[in-house]
């Protein structure tokens, strides 16, 4: 009996395609019977579609969202539903999360809480998803363990990069008041849980316990985090890429159990799809390789308990001084919580277990002419901080009609920042292809460029752009979107892309 109400995330890098899934799903929640079928006619579904779209806003890094195909019209829907945020130490905004409130007639509401460490893209990489769920209390004083979660909430406003908007501070305040009364519950075996945002305050934040004994999967690292992981947590076991494992001194590393993910790990899915491919409704995806290391998990035993850290921070300098994160924590006992439980019986063969997934990493020797290339890792620096800028910055794109009815003119509107001779960028809507770029000038403004003729499907509010930087032998690229208010645009644009699609 209940509906999606109202639906808050955080991602880190955005696929456009993938966050439209979001509002699907929520569309087929209430409207599918038990087989999966759906119970509406597809004129219904796609009004219903984009009424759960404006139910749903996503805060995303900066210069994060990756550029869509062109022509993905559905993706209108979903331009009220975007904020781009910084983080305010100068690093990046990465927590994954999502609070998902569900309402019923005459019932408590609900919250559906989910801690990640996938960004929102279709990445098939090894990663971890904690669902908690919860009811809302009647009491006055929030849980003091949900308060640091109801404190980022009501902060992502704050990170915002443009205007902000009132109606969803409002809601916010809403959701932050009373995420803090929600009783979630602990899932088996565990008996507590507990929220730890990071880089939302001043200094260094390090949430771990001491311990007697710890566990680490990271897929990034660096040797202070590693190091410290040691001297205070009694680092024993550490998960990582062979590249991040190559950065850290041999000597800060666990002498027996230090893994990596073993070849048999890379999965094929479509090797256990229970339907033949071409029967299958999701055989596209279900082709894609798995593969990948991309979960954050960190595990520190102390005398009876195990504490299980899950979330978005790696094992990294910038994770805990600079980024905003997430952990979550749950606390058990360590006979069913430990290190032991988590890792599974070396020695069943019969048993699947995550170390049946693991190799013992082996260092290679190093060679001088493998060393990292400064120039390109400095050009790529460069290009990100660029990307991330231009994403700040106060854009806009103003309709300009040229017939009744079409074509337009779409203009992109603003001051850019300064780039030096090394560097080109160029812009185009997002629903264009990029063969149809404009090259744009350094602190060019306030009009930056103007395409003509655009049909009235092509208008939107999702502008592309290309960065591009060259010193030397050594080249840089990267193609982000940016979300930018639409002004005039035509008064009924919603009821004409429904009538057209």
């Amino acid at each position: 009996g209940y509906a999606i109400d109202r639906a808050i995330g955080t991602t880190y890098t955005l696929d456009l395609a993938a966050l439209l899934a979001a509002p699907l799903a929520f569309t087929f929640f209430n409207y599918q019977d038990e087989g999966g079928e759906p119970t509406q006619d597809p004129v219904a579904l796609l009004e219903a579609l984009r009424r759960h779209a404006a139910k749903m806003t996503l805060f995303c890094q900066a210069g994060a969202i990756s550029v869509p195909k062109p022509q993905l019209t559905l993706l209108a829907y979903l331009e009220d539903s975007i904020v781009q945020v910084e983080a305010p130490r100068g690093g990046i905004f990465h927590p994954k999360m999502w609070l998902l409130r569900f309402t019923a007639e005459g019932r408590p509401v609900r919250y559906r809480f989910l801690c990640l460490s996938r960004n929102l893209t279709f990445e098939r990489a090894w990663d971890t998803c904690l669902s908690l769920e919860g009811e809302l209390t009647d009491r006055k004083l929030g849980f003091g363990r949900n308060r640091p979660l109801g404190e980022l909430v009501a902060m992502l406003p704050r990170l915002a990069t443009g205007a902000r908007n009132q109606a969803l501070l409002r809601e916010l305040r809403t959701i932050s008041d009373e995420v803090r009364r929600t009783r979630f519950e602990a899932p088996q075996p565990f008996k507590e849980v507990f929220f730890h945002p990071l880089g939302l305050g001043k200094g260094m934040e390090w949430p771990f316990p001491k311990g007697a004994r710890a566990l680490a999967i990271s897929p990034f690292l660096t040797p202070w985090a590693v190091e410290k992981l040691g001297r205070e947590q009694a680092l024993e076991v550490l998960v990582s890429r062979p590249e991040s494992l190559e950065a850290v001194p041999v000597e800060a590393l666990p002498e027996e159990e230090t893994w990596v993910l073993s070849s048999g790990a890379q999965l094929d899915a479509q090797e256990i799809s229970e339907e033949p491919a071409e029967e299958s409704s999701v055989a596209a995806v279900d082709s894609m390789e798995l593969s990948g290391l991309h979960a954050k998990v960190f595990l520190i035993e102390r005398v009876r308990q195990g504490h299980l850290f899950v979330g978005s921070a790696n094992a990294t300098t910038a994770a805990f001084h600079q980024n905003v994160e997430l952990l979550v924590e749950l606390v058990g006992g360590r006979w069913r919580c430990g290190i032991d439980a988590l890792l599974g019986d070396e020695d069943d063969a019969k048993q699947d277990s995550l170390r049946s997934l693991l190799q013992r990493y082996e260092r290679p020797h190093q060679d001088d002419e493998e060393a990292t290339d400064e120039v390109q890792e400095r050009l790529e620096r460069r290009v990100e901080e660029l990307a991330r800028s231009i994403a700040a910055t106060r854009l806009s794109a103003r309709v300009e009609e040229i017939e009744s009815g079409g074509p337009y003119g779409l203009e992109l509107r603003g001051t850019l920042p300064e780039w030096n001779g090394q560097i080109s960028v160029s812009a185009w809507p997002a629903t264009l292809s990029a063969e149809q770029r404009h090259a744009l000038e350094s602190r060019q403004g306030p009009s930056i460029t103007r395409y003509e003729s655009v049909s009235f499907e092509a208008l939107t509010a999702f502008w592309a752009f290309e960065i591009e930087a060259r010193e030397s032998d050594c080249s840089a690229e990267l193609r982000f979107v940016v979300p930018v208010p639409l002004v005039n645009a035509p008064p009924d644009r919603m009821e004409r892309l429904l009538r057209s699609f």
